[in-house]
């Protein structure tokens, strides 16, 4: 009897090493997965949503940007003298709102312009587009002044 006792000694110490050699496993695998996916969130993989700021001197050019990211949208405005901007936005992108703000030093100064200024969310994938036409609308054969802006989403 004492043998057969040795025996199930034998048994439970070769089923525990075998139970800790698993566990040990199972953890280096976690921690090289954790590893994996730090590292690789550090390379660019997950960034934080940025704020594009665009303004007139960006007409015709192409941005970057990713989902998630702001763009504001800057241009010199008139309205005391008819003009304003129509902005036309493709379907990744969604406006979050726009507001005008008289130049600084100008205050108090009849007629005086200023810089309207939109909001851009980026909602959608592939290539986007920001249209901007700058007219008069009771006068639309004035020799209105455009505004493109094609934006890569990535």
């Amino acid at each position: 009897m004492n043998e057969k006792r040795v025996e199930s000694r034998s048994c439970s110490a070769r089923r525990a090493a075998w139970m800790r050699a698993v566990a040990s496993l199972c953890l280096v695998g976690a921690a090289s997965l954790l590893i994996a996916a730090c590292s690789s969130a550090g390379a660019g993989g997950s960034t934080s949503p940025k704020k594009i700021t665009i303004s007139d001197a960006d007409n015709g050019k192409t941005i970057d940007a990713a989902r998630g990211d702001t763009i504001v949208l800057k241009l010199g405005e008139n309205g005391t003298t008819g003009y304003a901007w129509t902005i036309d936005l493709s379907g990744g992108l969604t406006a979050g709102g726009d507001e005008f703000a008289q130049d600084p030093n100008t205050e108090g100064l009849v007629g005086a312009g200023g810089t309207h200024t939109w909001t851009i969310m980026v909602d959608g994938s592939g290539t986007q587009t920001v249209m901007g036409t700058y007219a008069r609308p009771f006068a639309p054969s004035d020799n209105p002044q455009h505004f493109s802006l094609t934006v890569t989403v990535k």
